[in-house]
């Protein structure tokens, strides 16, 4: 099937470039039929040939160009070539996300060259805006840039945090950890070749409870923090991590025990005293951080682990956490009680809190 669609999507490569194949040269250089200028000529040879590589060092050879021959510009035949060039870039790109994450970036930066070649290809388009979060955070962070070294080894732990990175972030990164991070780092994994029993004793809960969510875990998990009573819900375990500039995540896994036909919303709220500039607490030692789980709770499925999360920021000195789950839309607010306390929150443990 795989190999079927591959070729469905070739033919339409050829059909929409009116007959050009996107795995060969955009122009027969050595010819010149329409006579374009050595400089340009030369551009295009080195593209093919490989000498001439990185997203900034093409543009400005393009710029430098365009300077020098801006009748180009207007030159359809010209403008035809690129846009050739643009699916040569793609493929390009595809060729290197097949080869590993440490790849990645390059292929961001075919793309990124591909969306300026071809700015109406909504595919292209798509696809670079999603490998554009890579590029970004190789370029900004540390860890991500440490997986872009070839043959730099990384742990278990450190690998699940990078993807946790991404599937806990906005519509790109989720994008991109979905499509392409989880093959690169656990792609080796199935029902057939599990992980390890050794690397997975050793992971702490929240980390064998993400490799659950993933679908990576098929073992029950030991032990859970409380349940919630109505309905039955178990908060399995949580994390708290910094995310620098007094920016934090908190990440909940949740088992229903029962369906759930109501819409619940999560319930956060850091304990602090006195009041803490740019939150505007006014002395209130109790500031919410309300959201909503990644799938609705009236859509989970019994017995299967879901995750919530939430970027919060939260300056100052941290208290206790607490949480709890109310009905949305209900006033007074309706909470689902927690057991044997029969309260409305649970104060999270110290444990989970790695912000001191």
């Amino acid at each position: 099937m795989k190999r079927i669609f591959m070729i469905l999507t070739l033919v339409f490569f050829i059909i929409r470039c009116g007959g050009y194949d996107p795995n060969k040269p955009v122009y027969n250089t050595a010819a010149n039929p329409d006579n374009f200028p050595p400089s340009a000529i030369s551009l295009l040879d080195n593209i093919e040939n490989g000498s001439l590589v990185g997203f900034d060092t093409i543009i400005g050879t393009f710029a430098e160009l365009y300077t020098q021959h801006g009748e180009l510009l207007d030159n359809k035949a010209w403008s035809e070539i690129i846009k050739k060039l643009g699916l040569r870039f793609q493929v390009f790109a595809d060729t290197l996300l097949k080869q590993g994450i440490d790849k990645y970036y390059r292929a961001a930066e075919w793309y990124g060259l591909a969306g300026f070649a071809r700015p109406d290809d909504v595919n292209i388009k798509n696809i670079n805006a999603v490998l554009g979060v890579w590029k970004k955070e190789v370029d900004d962070t540390t860890a991500a840039a440490d997986f872009n070294i070839p043959g730099k080894k990384h742990t278990f732990t450190e690998q699940l945090d990078l993807l946790r990175h991404f599937l806990y972030n906005d519509s790109l990164y989720r994008e991109f950890g979905r499509q392409y991070l989880f093959e690169a780092l656990f792609g080796e994994y199935s029902d057939s070749t599990p992980i390890p029993s050794a690397v997975m004793d050793s992971l702490s809960l929240p980390d064998k409870a993400f490799l659950t969510y993933l679908g990576l875990n098929k073992k029950p998990l030991e032990n859970k923090f409380i349940n919630f009573t109505e309905p039955e819900i178990d908060l399995v375990t949580a994390q708290i991590r910094p995310l620098g500039n007094d920016w934090f995540r908190i990440e909940m896994y949740l088992m229903p025990r029962v369906p759930v036909t109501v819409d619940f919303t999560v319930a956060l709220r850091g304990n602090i005293a006195g009041e803490v500039p740019n939150l505007g607490n006014q002395g209130r030692n109790i500031i919410p951080f309300d959201f909503k789980p990644e799938n609705p709770s009236n859509e989970w499925v019994k017995d299967k682990i879901e995750v919530a999360y939430h970027k919060f920021y939260y300056p100052g000195v941290k208290g206790r956490f607490s949480v709890g789950l109310y009905e949305k839309d209900t006033n007074p607010l309706k909470y689902n009680r927690v057991a044997i306390s029969n309260f409305n929150f649970y104060t999270l443990p110290d444990t989970v809190l790695k912000v001191y």
